[in-house]
């Protein structure tokens, strides 16, 4: 929000939606979306992560859809996948990825419900990234799995 005017800034509003994203919190998005506009779902935001096969933090340009797949916020996916202003295809960051290829190297438990979600909404699952890999080659096995 602008200490000055009370207006919430696009650039604030989408880290937001990215934190809303990893909580998996779809009333707090709704309820955000009743304040700005539904097209920053679609927009590209600044998210922290570890790089792929490396302890380092990087700061990443993601949409909140990436962010959530690669969490398993499935509640999240299913909302922001009803909209249409959603490309379920879309290329991001230096390694060109897609949000099947976040899905799998995020390591989450609901990596299949949230990989399902994708395949419905016709995420091409052949697609390769700056690597030429497919989401199926950089598939991490979740960490809590008994």
């Amino acid at each position: 929000m602008d200490c000055l005017t009370g207006v919430v800034g696009s650039e604030h509003l989408l880290s937001v939606l990215l934190e809303f994203a990893v909580d998996n919190d779809v009333e707090g998005f709704q309820i955000s979306m009743t304040i700005s506009d539904v097209s920053l779902v679609g927009e590209v935001g600044l998210w922290y992560g570890r790089r792929k096969c490396s302890k380092h933090i990087v700061v990443e340009h993601k949409p909140p859809l990436m962010i959530a797949a690669k969490y398993g916020s499935v509640d999240f996916v299913n909302l922001i996948l009803s909209l249409s202003e959603v490309d379920v295809n879309l290329f991001c960051g230096p390694d060109n990825s897609t949000a099947l290829h976040s899905i799998a190297s995020g390591g989450s438990i609901r990596v299949m419900e949230v990989v399902r979600l994708f395949l419905l909404a016709d995420a091409d699952p052949y697609v390769t990234d700056a690597n030429d890999h497919r989401p199926f080659d950089v598939i991490a096995a979740p960490w809590n799995i008994p």
